[in-house]
């Protein structure tokens, strides 16, 4: 039980890092351990969802030599590519990484070797939906079996040669479509993609770094060829969704004003900086030169942020899919707006690390806002910038790391200290989270 005092008065002002991007990373170490040669890996994060991956893929008998350093750490993967994977002798475990069983699904579903694997996760993530990978993983000629017919980890996976051909996703996630595309690297003929909405192309973007023949034909539409990948260097930026934990508390605590640097800012990751824009937040952003010679990259920069008033918007719709990991926080700068925010089309929410939209009632009602449930979001009457009242003194983080962080994030504004049970889950994607908050809070002016 971690205690969390409120700053009352007080401002948040300073320069910080945030993590490296959680979701780049997974996919930097996969794509790396089925390349042919060596590859770098800088800034790989220390979160706990990166390091499961880090480990699943050295149980498959990738040799990675690390260099730590204190933020992160430098890899270097001497990839041994499709065929020289070897055989798990042990389960796979990913822990509470979903991207890391669903994509690894895709990964060794496709291996052309017959490799034999079973992946299974924590007790959060083994009660989370993964029928909608696995199904149509089928359709192109997986062998997949698991619980409630493939719906639930543990997962056997045998390998083979897929189909290829053309798909329709049934859900709007990129978890999905990096799966399929992931798949048809080795399938008999090229495989294309077609997906509900718009959905974060970290995937893409890299394998054409990794060298993989990959066609966009339109905004939901990809193509991937049949594709030998060879080793690279990839340099990881901050986390976005990381990010904007402290772009809202530089929103909503008084008199802050806070610089986050060198954070990925990939045009299907920064939906939630459209959100807060749009709600009146007064944040400045500084693009930063392509890291790389590619054609195809991630784009970074800097992010600024003050103090702001802010106003009730509608958040629905073909938004969602590229906001759907900063719903939570984005909640709490709902709750201090002025006016009523409505969220819909959120329903994805329910099947995250935690059911996110019953979370965040719950930890909104103990805040004393006045919330509505509905089966695709919530509805938020803001505070107009007035400090929270909370019902009782325990928040509970559910084993969910964003609601721990957001409801860090709220102890700020509260009129009182509050006790937050569960506060170590925000290790999953941001070590250090909280000792961050109470540097901001120490560099006052």
């Amino acid at each position: 039980m971690k205690t969390l005092n409120p700053l009352f008065t007080k401002s948040l002002n300073g320069s910080i890092t945030v993590p490296s991007d959680k979701s780049i990373a997974q996919r930097a170490i996969m794509l790396s351990a089925v390349a042919s040669g060596t590859s770098f890996i800088k800034n790989f994060p220390l979160a706990g969802d990166p390091q499961s991956t880090l480990n699943v893929v050295s149980k498959l008998g990738v040799q990675v030599d690390i260099e730590k350093t204190a933020t992160g750490n430098n890899l270097t993967v001497l990839g041994k590519g499709f065929e020289g994977l070897i055989e798990p002798s042990e389960v796979l475990d990913v822990q509470n990484s979903g991207t890391g069983l669903r994509l690894m699904m895709g990964l060794l579903a496709g291996n052309p070797n017959g490799l034999f694997a079973v992946l299974t996760g924590d007790e959060s993530l083994r009660k989370r939906p993964m029928k909608r990978v696995a199904d149509p993983l089928r359709k192109l000629g997986a062998q997949i079996f698991g619980r409630q017919n493939g719906e639930l980890a543990p997962l056997c996976v045998q390998g083979r040669s897929l189909s290829g051909g053309s798909i329709e996703t049934s859900v709007a996630s990129a978890q999905l479509k990096s799966a399929l595309i992931l798949a048809g690297l080795n399938a008999q003929a090229p495989l294309t993609v077609k997906e509900l909405e718009t959905s974060r192309n970290h995937t893409e973007i890299m394998l054409q770094t990794f060298g993989a023949s990959l066609e966009q034909i339109d905004s939901l539409t990809c193509r991937i060829h049949p594709s030998k990948l060879i080793g690279c260097e990839i340099n990881i930026p901050g986390d976005f969704s990381s990010a904007c934990f402290f772009l809202v508390a530089g929103l909503i605590v008084p008199n802050s004003k806070i610089k986050i640097a060198n954070v990925g800012l990939n045009p299907t990751r920064t939906a939630a900086l459209e959100v807060l824009l749009s709600m009146g937040g007064k944040i400045k952003t500084i693009k930063n030169a392509s890291q790389s010679t590619n054609t195809k990259t991630e784009s970074t920069g800097d992010l600024e942020v003050e103090f702001s008033s802010l106003k009730a918007i509608e958040i629905k719709g073909s938004i969602i899919p590229n906001l759907i990991d900063e719903i939570p926080i984005l909640c709490l700068a709902a709750a201090q707006a002025k006016g009523t925010t409505i969220i819909s089309d959120a329903q994805e929410l329910r099947v995250k690390e935690s059911d996110r939209l019953k979370a965040m009632f719950k930890l909104l009602d103990s805040l004393g806002v006045k919330v509505q449930e509905k089966p695709d979001g919530l509805i938020i009457e803001g505070s107009d910038g007035n400090p929270f009242e909370p019902k009782g003194n325990i928040f509970e983080a559910g084993h969910d790391h964003r609601i721990a962080m957001t409801a860090g994030i709220a102890s700020l504004i509260c009129n009182k200290p509050i006790q937050l049970n569960g506060s170590e889950w925000a290790n999953v994607s941001f070590p250090g989270f909280f000792e961050l908050l109470d540097k901001l809070s120490n560099e006052t002016s």
